[in-house]
């Protein structure tokens, strides 16, 4: 007698929910001069191996022609499996020559809580021996054990989070960001038997990114938590991740955790040496994916991805230098009126492209000389007045902030508004004071609503 077995699910290792198919052969090795006929085999499982109601009604006995169905039947106690040739079988089962053969195949199931190691299978039969005068004997034979190594299953995994290195927060599967920020990105990756493709050294990731640089990435890898187990590399130019083993190959269980950098791409603003960067690139994005094939044929197409939002940014660019009224000899000229050195320059970046921002100004209250001398408002006026049009009417701005537009204005990027603050935009009403080079300060502020 001989056992042996095949997995129906993988051709490399058994896992805890795998079907095993197994055979049982008996061989006869008389002298031709008699006939030996099966009639009961007897096959004990080991913990973690069964067979199901159905299992047992698909055991068949043969070895050419239509082979016969076995009456099985399970002991749990002794975790036997007893089969039955039924009375009257086909004389086809009959082993009546040498080296005649009968095979006994059946189903098992590893159970999903089978233990980790070998499990043993034993088998014997008994049967009816007729020999060359006649007689009929009862005969029983065992095979030698069949032992089945049982290892952990491990499901393939491939997740990807991120988070923008600004930000205290976790990883997650989508970051905010402005042109510019740098974005960490973490990646694990567990293997398992069935991608045996990936089990050798180095596994290598694709990447499909738009909007990003990689060109500082500072990969850092860790094999089952060991730094010094593996190490990685990113392409400058794609984005592609491989990491390679410090010795050997992978095996079924590794967990490859990698961090890595990318900066969210930006183009410096042309002729604004003191804006900050901008960028048209409105949705960069990373995905990472295990996609092999071999000869040909696709094995595997596994990808994890993340997004990112640009994050709403509002700032100037450039203020004027100096608002600026003059050299003026005669106080009695009141009211004075300003020429502007110096652009006004705002940038603007919403998501949603209708909202709306203001800007702000208002003078301090300080114009002064450096001997502290100030200057006071003619009667009945505020000291310094702003009008948003070359015809519209003055407004006090003394610690009060006025708005240079009366709608809000919406233009994505940098917007020159220096027309908003040119000359004669001011006015400065004072007759009291002796000359002297007066000077204060003015803020510019923005806002989303009036």
């Amino acid at each position: 007698m001989a056992q042996r077995y095949s997995n129906a699910t993988s051709s490399h290792r058994n896992h805890p929910g795998d079907q095993l198919n197994l055979t049982v052969q008996l061989e006869n090795k008389s002298d031709g001069k008699g006939s030996l006929t099966p009639k009961t085999f007897y096959v004990t499982l080991p913990q973690g191996l069964s067979m199901t109601a159905d299992d047992l009604k698909q055991i068949t006995l043969g070895f050419s022609g239509l082979p016969v169905v076995l009456s099985g039947s399970y002991n749990a106690t002794t975790r036997q499996v007893k089969m039955v040739v039924p009375a009257g079988s086909s004389s086809g089962i009959v082993l009546n020559g040498p080296a005649n053969r009968d095979m006994v195949k059946f189903p098992v199931t590893i159970a999903t809580d089978a233990p980790v190691g070998n499990a043993v299978i034993k088998t014997s039969f008994s049967g009816d021996n007729q020999d060359a005068t006649g007689d009929h004997q009862t005969v029983t034979a065992a095979a030698p054990d069949l032992t089945i190594p049982i290892t952990k299953a491990f499901d393939a995994k491939l997740t990807l989070g991120v988070k923008n290195t600004k930000d205290t927060g976790d990883y997650a599967s989508s970051a905010t960001y402005v042109p510019g920020d740098t974005l960490q990105y973490h990646m694990q990756y567990q293997l398992n038997e069935a991608n045996m493709y990936n089990l050798t050294s180095p596994v290598t990731f694709s990447s499909r990114n738009a909007g990003l640089d990689f060109s500082n990435s500072a990969p850092s890898v860790t094999v089952n938590g060991d730094r010094s187990a593996a190490s990685a590399t990113v392409d400058p130019n794609t984005g592609k991740i491989t990491v390679t083993k410090a010795s050997g190959n992978f095996s079924p269980g590794d967990l490859l955790d990698l961090t890595y950098n990318a900066k969210a791409k930006a183009d410096p603003v042309a002729g604004e040496p003191g804006a900050k960067h901008e960028s048209t690139i409105k949705i960069p994005y990373n995905t990472v994916g295990i996609n092999v094939t071999m000869n040909g044929q696709t094995l595997s197409n596994t990808s994890a991805s993340t997004s990112l939002q640009r994050k709403d940014l509002d700032y100037f660019v450039r203020v004027p230098e100096v608002i600026d009224f003059g050299h003026n000899p005669r106080v009695f000229d009141s009211p004075f009126y300003n020429t502007t050195n110096g652009r006004l320059k705002f940038s603007h970046y919403s998501a949603s492209s209708s909202k709306q921002y203001y800007l702000q100004v208002k003078y301090n209250q300080d114009l002064r000389t450096s001997a502290y001398a100030y200057l006071r408002p003619d009667s009945g006026n505020a000291l310094i007045e702003y009008r948003t049009d070359s015809s519209g009417t003055y407004q006090s701005i003394d610690g009060t902030a006025s708005n240079l537009t009366t709608s809000g204005l919406t233009t994505q990027g940098i917007s020159d508004l220096t027309s908003y603050v040119s000359d004669k935009h001011f006015r400065l009403n004072s007759n009291d004071k002796p000359l002297g080079n007066y000077s204060g300060t003015m803020t510019w502020t923005y806002s989303n609503s009036l």
